[in-house]
């Protein structure tokens, strides 16, 4: 974004617009700078005319320079930035330039000087340093704009198991406003999202650099935060610039004629600071040649200003990538903000336009710059999810499990009972839609959702329908089932998943266990209620006799009442059970039908006292905890979805007592 002494012009320039906000409109529209609006940018196909560097005839990359031009490309560069430095404008320095070399092109506005020496490639001289700091934007209380024209692209990689997105900070070391952390939280939180993130915290760092810029298409999400420059109408002339000229920053160039003549690619111009400075920058011509179909089925955020240029839009949207980018000048913070929003609302599902339009005009500074797109639409996620109504599970690609609603095994053909979640729709938005499942590629049933899909949360729906399966099922047997959803926007989500049918005489891989024990003593009675889960012990073998469970978590209360020699003392204490507490075990024995269990909460010392009838204390100090289960080859039935309970009695006078009850989990 244009290079911190912006701010005060920036500022004196917002003063003018509100006088003479119809004259800068024209020209504009005149210039055609900045992209405009969410229209500005509609080509649909990628360019296939020959890049500008081919069609005039110069070098198309700084290897093909010779020395001597690369050289003077560099000083005379660094002459214009330090009259700038000194105090000239533009148009001063740029009338300087012409005294000083014969030019293949110049380009000059209020914030940058470009020029081309013969033989040459673009060199900027930017007069402002940076991108702008805001103390406040505006965010809200805005209506949204009309909507803009859509192309129906559905989900990117529709039903794919795992998506990508690589996130560029170049600039990261000049503060937190170049930070993309806030990116890579909303994009990780997406269930199958890998998120890349590279940045360069000190100057001379190179973990971001031109290479990154040439490897997107490895990627379906692309952030990047960087400084952008931008011309779009000749001072010197008076002419528009058609196409805007329009680079993006890559970062410092620590040896800029080593670093120009090693970059080895096409479309790499080289900006100049006000400071002096040499960075490397890409346009829309290294785009082209970098991807010459685009970024199909691709987000590509350009978080720079000027980066919503159609030009650079269109090098990097191709047929149906979205491509996304600022009208003009933008404050960090503000970028960052709507970059926050906008990723948020497409980690709900929403696509890419609707999630704009959902935004609105909070998308807007006060200086009328926003956030713009080239008027392709997607989704970067699929939106379905499929839970089993009858066992509670979420069902997934592997490791989950389904409950047939009759017995599997019994020659008769079985059903599912599930419950579909929809993401990123409304309901007044189901017209049409159809939910088609299939087994093994062959339809089981299309359902429409419209009259019967409910809100189930903000931008969510749940649809419950029992699935005909059309066969018999086997205990164990994996079902590939596949739930796609047309679009109302057009395209399609897709869910693939491989439950495993649940055996009803099989055991689950956890238990949940609730348990009372009453221990009876003289004068007193102790009550310890225990709450478990217990699941299968890491390699436990499924077809050994014995299957072995280990304590996954558990708490136990122990309320304790006495009265003797005429005092009474009451106490309670709460004890947190750890995972894989030693002294807990649960053992089955599959061929006897029997299981074995002890269970024996750590103690904890407890302090208390008891009152006593003549008005005196009782200090009482003991440890609680003990045992709460014990079972000793105790025969069983029903150790499937049923459940089972029983209860142990030590048969001594004063007795204790542990009643428990085990229900399977999953």
């Amino acid at each position: 974004m244009p290079f911190p002494n912006l701010l005060p012009r920036l500022r004196a320039a917002l003063a003018r617009r509100a006088a003479g906000a119809a004259a800068l409109g024209a020209l504009l529209a005149l210039s055609g700078c900045g992209g405009g609006g969410p229209d500005a940018a509609t080509a649909d196909e990628p360019s296939t005319a020959a890049l500008e560097c081919e069609r005039l005839a110069y070098p198309c990359d700084w290897s093909q320079v010779a020395p001597a031009v690369l050289d003077a490309s560099d000083r005379l560069g660094g002459e214009l930035a330090a009259r700038l430095e000194a105090g000239s404008d533009t148009d001063a320095a740029a009338a300087w330039l012409q005294t000083q070399a014969v030019l293949a092109e110049l380009q000059v506005d209020t914030r940058a000087i470009r020029f081309r020496l013969p033989g040459g490639r673009g060199v900027w001289v930017l007069a402002d340093e940076g991108r702008p700091a805001s103390p406040s934007f505006a965010a809200a209380g805005r209506s949204a704009p009309a909507a803009p024209r859509k192309q129906a692209q559905g989900v990117i990689r529709p039903g794919a198991t795992g998506r990508k997105a690589l996130l560029l900070a170049p600039f990261r070391y000049q503060g937190v406003e170049f930070a993309v952390d806030h990116v890579a939280a909303r994009l990780g939180a997406i269930p199958g999202y890998t998120v890349t993130l590279r940045q360069n915290t000190t100057e001379g760092e190179r973990s971001v650099w031109l290479d990154d810029f040439a490897d997107f298409a490895g990627y379906d999400v692309i952030h990047v935060s960087s400084h952008g420059a931008e011309l779009c109408r000749d001072r010197l002339t008076g002419q528009p610039i058609e196409p805007c000229r329009i680079g993006i920053d890559v970062g410092p160039a620590t040896q800029p004629a080593l670093d120009l003549a090693a970059a080895g690619r096409v479309g790499i111009e080289l900006f100049v600071t006000r400071k002096g400075r040499r960075h490397l920058a890409v346009t829309p011509e290294f785009f082209r040649a970098v991807y010459p179909q685009g970024l199909d089925q691709r987000l590509v955020f350009i978080d720079a200003c000027l980066g919503g240029d159609p030009a650079l839009m269109a090098s990097l949207g191709g047929a149906g990538g979205a491509v996304l980018g600022f009208s003009g000048i933008v404050y960090a913070e503000f970028a960052q903000w709507v970059g926050d929003a906008l990723y948020e609302l497409l980690g709900r599902g929403l696509s890419v336009q609707e999630a704009m339009l959902r935004l609105g005009d909070s998308l807007a500074q006060e200086d009328g710059t926003r956030l713009v797109g080239n008027g392709h639409d997607l989704r970067i996620r699929d939106l379905l999810e499929v839970s089993d109504l009858t066992g509670g599970q979420a069902l997934s690609a592997a490791g989950s499990r389904v409950d047939a609603l009759s017995r599997p095994g019994d020659g008769q053909p079985d059903r599912l009972r599930l419950a579909l979640h929809v993401d990123g729709l409304a309901p007044d938005r189901l017209a049409g839609v159809e939910l088609k499942v299939a087994r093994d590629g062959q339809t089981l049933v299309q359902l429409p959702l419209a009259g019967s899909a409910q809100a189930d949360g903000e931008d969510r729906l749940r649809f419950e329908f029992e699935l005909p399966l059309g066969a018999d099922t086997q205990p164990g047997e994996t079902l590939a089932l596949r739930f796609a959803l047309a679009l109302p926007e057009g395209g399609v989500t897709m869910l693939e998943v491989a439950p495993r049918v649940s055996d009803p005489s099989a055991l689950p891989p956890e238990w949940l266990m609730t348990g009372l024990t009453t221990v009876q003593g003289v004068g007193s009675t102790t009550t310890k209620f225990a709450q478990v889960v217990w699941e299968l012990a890491p390699g436990d073998d499924p077809s050994a006799r014995y299957r072995y469970y280990r304590l996954k978590s558990g708490t136990l209360t122990i309320s304790y009442t006495s009265d003797l020699n005429g005092c009474r003392t009451i106490w309670e204490v709460g004890l947190t059970i750890p995972p894989g507490a030693p002294n807990n075990q649960l053992k089955f024995d599959t061929v006897a039908g029997e299981f074995s269990a002890f269970g024996q909460a750590p103690g904890q010392v407890v302090h208390a006292t008891g009152v006593c009838a003549d008005g005196s204390t009782l200090p009482f100090a003991t440890t609680a905890g003990g045992v709460y289960l014990y079972a000793n080859d105790v025969p069983l039935t029903g150790t499937g979805s049923s459940g089972f309970s029983g209860v142990y009695h030590d048969g001594a006078a004063l007795p204790t007592i542990i009643e428990y009850s085990f229900a399977p989990q999953r």
